[in-house]
C-alpha cells in the first residue's frame, strides 16, 4: 500500500487522523447469552499510518510512508480463505470540541472480502462514513494504490531424466583446474622437499 490520501469530509475540521488497516482474518468479539464476551477467529496483520497535524474540511491530508517497503507483506491463504477474510480499513481522529487531552476515536470503517480486492484495481478510492444506515455521514475519502497479487511457488521434481550433449560449465571447470593445480604444486614441492632431504621417493 502507498500514494496514500486522506481527504477531509466531514465538514469540520479534524486532527489526529490516522488509517489503521487489518489485512486478514476472521476475528471477532461477541456477547453470547450466557457466555458474555466470547472470542473467536484468527486476528490478521495490523499497519497504522502516523496520526496527522489539523486538517482543514474539503482539504487532503498525503499519509507519509507506506506499507510493504522493503519487507514485503505476505498473507497465506486458501481460496476459500479469501472468501471469508477481509480487508479492514479504520479511520481515527481527535474528539471534537476538547483542546487538551482528547481521545482517539474511531470515526469510519470500510470492510472488502479479500476476493473482492484481488480483483479490483490496484488504484482505490473509498468512501469512508461516520455512522451506519440512514444515520451515516460522510467522514472522509481514503485514496491508496494497493498491490495484492497471488504468489505461486513451485517445486520441481525429475523422475526418469536424461541428457544429451551436456557440456560442463565454467564454475565447476575452473573449480576442478584449480585442484589439478594445487595438487600438481604440492606433488613438486613434496619431490622437492625429499630431494633436499635425502627421504625416499616411496616416502613422497
Amino acid at each position: 500500500m502507498k500514494a496514500m490520501k486522506l481527504v477531509n469530509k466531514s465538514g469540520t475540521d479534524q486532527k489526529g487522523m490516522f488509517i489503521k488497516v487489518t489485512l486478514g482474518g476472521d476475528y471477532e468479539e461477541k456477547e453470547e447469552p450466557g457466555k458474555g464476551l466470547v472470542k473467536k477467529g484468527k486476528k490478521g496483520q495490523i499497519f497504522c499510518t502516523a496520526p496527522s497535524g489539523k486538517v482543514e474540511n474539503k482539504k487532503p491530508h498525503y499519509v507519509p510512508g507506506e506499507f510493504g517497503a522493503g519487507v514485503p507483506i505476505y498473507w497465506l491463504g486458501s481460496y476459500s480463505d479469501l472468501e471469508v477474510q477481509e480487508l479492514l480499513i479504520e479511520c481515527y481522529a481527535k474528539e471534537q470540541g476538547k483542546k487538551r487531552f482528547a481521545k482517539t476515536i474511531k470515526k469510519a470503517e470500510h470492510r472488502t472480502p479479500l476476493s473482492q480486492v484481488a480483483q479490483q484495481s490496484i488504484q482505490q478510492e473509498i468512501e469512508l462514513f461516520d455512522g451506519f444506515g440512514e444515520d451515516k455521514e460522510d467522514f472522509a475519502v481514503f485514496s491508496v494504490v494497493l498491490f495484492f497479487q497471488e504468489l505461486y511457488v513451485f517445486q520441481l521434481k525429475f523422475t526418469n531424466w536424461r541428457g544429451f550433449n551436456l557440456k560442463v560449465s565454467a564454475w565447476p571447470k575452473s573449480v576442478a583446474l584449480r585442484s589439478v593445480e594445487r595438487a600438481a604444486f604440492w606433488r613438486t614441492n613434496a619431490h622437492t622437499h625429499a630431494r633436499t632431504h635425502g627421504l625416499p621417493p616411496s616416502l613422497t
